[in-house]
């Protein structure tokens, strides 16, 4: 795969080598920094370096800005099947906390070392977001020794993890660097090609995270929404213990000889997670004297020692009525759907004594209700016996209910209608029936054995008319005799 040289290379002559459908980015320019070295000023390609790609800064013809990723590691076979799949879900689910992206497969042509023939790789473009990334911005207010602001990077660290477990997404690789900090405040994620979405169950993982961050088992965790339990705690924790003493940036954070942040980690290593009794950082935060710094510790030192799949975010300690707050979400969602199956669903018995919850039990009570008159007139629909389909319809229920389809309703007003005919002697029952098997396809009508002979006897009779009608049409007096 080519490296930060050979993409830079690229991006200078972005109008020749990326080959994408879009003019207006084809037809962009990178932007471009300065910076000194003992040869003098030189100018590059303004890009960051990762693990796992280069991030360019891209200026489009139209003026608008994005960022250019450009993989410095071979990708997964289904990574074009998987970024085609994860922007549609962020856009319906999750957009405050995810940016917008288009994944060009073999988008541009790189000449790599040693060989002689350009070469094309996909390229991910991505909305620009204006901000720094969370351990920077950590980094400036430990600095200036701002609790209050990191008091509220924590609020919206939290307002971020209940986006996520409302949509059911995983990030993957929950780290500082792969979270961005806007002007506002709002945190968005950034670097997708770990997420896990619902469509997703039964994928294998792509990567498992940078270590600092993770748990002592990561190498064992599976693939789906609660694989970044652990390092949002983490995350968590360390923001809420330099909210109570930003001092501690000075020393578990790692800086060169100009004062500068050479390392990305949030306070916690690998080591810390490994022997949580030896390290001096979970020492030093047991002895802040905060209540709520000590839980979450006892917390992470906890899920430390679990298998790696048992954990899940400790989201009851940030708020004890969180779970009763999460199932009166869902519960209003149902409500706003009216759907009477999701709606029953979603009483959940956390709120059996949840007094905000009270308001939607007489909805719910409905809900229940039109479930069993459903469910008792499904069972008569599956038995196929008109008389029992009529008799087991609840009016009062199921007039109202959304649930019964436009064929269950046809079939229920043909069954009254078929067994009005037969009480009346009426021949318009072998219409009725007519009607039944042309449009009621996806039930299975079973006539008894009376009403079987009624409809054989109407035919005959009905033939008989018909023959006699036609005869006097015809004047054929042996016909009519």
């Amino acid at each position: 795969m080519p490296g930060r040289l050979e993409y830079d290379e690229a991006m200078l002559f972005s109008s020749l080598r990326l080959k994408v459908s879009d003019p207006d980015l084809k037809q962009g320019k990178v932007e471009m920094v300065s910076s000194q070295t003992v040869r003098g000023t030189i100018d590059r390609p303004w890009g960051i370096e990762g693990g796992f790609a280069v991030v360019y800064k891209f200026r489009r013809k139209s003026g608008a800005l994005c960022a250019l990723r450009c993989f410095r590691v071979p990708t997964q076979p289904d990574t074009q099947f998987r970024y085609e799949r994860i922007g549609p879900y962020f856009h319906i689910h999750a957009p405050d906390i995810t940016a917008g992206f288009h994944y060009y497969d073999a988008a541009i042509m790189v000449k790599e070392q040693g060989k002689s023939q350009n070469q094309a790789f996909p390229v991910i473009e991505m909305d620009w977001i204006d901000g720094v990334n969370l351990v920077d911005q950590v980094d400036e207010f430990c600095r200036k020794r701002a609790r209050q602001a990191l008091r509220e990077l924590s609020e919206q660290w939290l307002t971020l993890l209940h986006t996520m477990r409302q949509a059911h997404i995983a990030h993957g690789d929950l780290a500082g660097l792969n979270v961005m900090v806007r002007s506002d405040g709002r945190l968005v994620l950034i670097d997708y090609d770990g997420i896990y979405i619902p469509e997703f169950a039964g994928l294998d993982p792509v990567l498992i995270g940078q270590e600092d961050f993770q748990h002592p088992q990561m190498a064992q965790r599976g693939f789906h929404e609660h694989i970044d339990a652990f390092s949002a705690l983490v995350i968590y924790t360390a923001l809420a213990a330099l909210a109570v003493k930003p001092e501690l940036w000075d020393t578990y954070a790692k800086f060169n000889a100009k004062g500068q942040l050479v390392d990305a980690n949030m306070l916690f290593r690998k080591q810390d997670f490994q022997d949580t009794q030896q390290s001096p950082l979970f020492q030093d935060l047991e002895r802040l004297g905060n209540a709520h710094v000590r839980d979450l510790v006892r917390e992470l030192k906890r899920l430390c020692l679990l298998p790696i799949n048992d954990v899940k975010f400790p989201f009851t300690l940030v708020d004890p009525l969180y779970h009763q707050k999460q199932a009166l979400s869902d519960l209003e969602s149902a409500v706003q759907t009216n759907d009477d199956e999701q709606i029953a669903n979603s009483w959940l018995p956390v709120l059996d004594q949840y007094p905000p919850a009270q308001h939607y039990r007489a909805r719910v009570q409905v809900a229940q209700q039109r479930i069993s008159a459903l469910l008792s007139f499904r069972a008569a629909l599956a038995s196929g016996v008109l008389q029992r389909i009529v008799d087991s319809y609840d009016p009062v229920q199921l007039d109202a209910s959304g649930s019964v389809s436009s064929e269950e309703r046809l079939l229920l007003i043909l069954a009254d209608d078929f067994l009005q005919a037969c009480a009346d002697n009426k021949d318009d029952a072998v219409d009725i029936a007519e009607i039944i098997a042309r449009d009621v396809k996806g039930i299975h009508v079973v006539y008894t054995s009376q009403q079987q002979q009624m409809l054989d006897s109407m035919r005959q009779r009905k033939n008989a008319l018909q023959t006699i009608s036609q005869a006097f049409q015809s004047m054929d007096i042996v016909e009519i005799a």
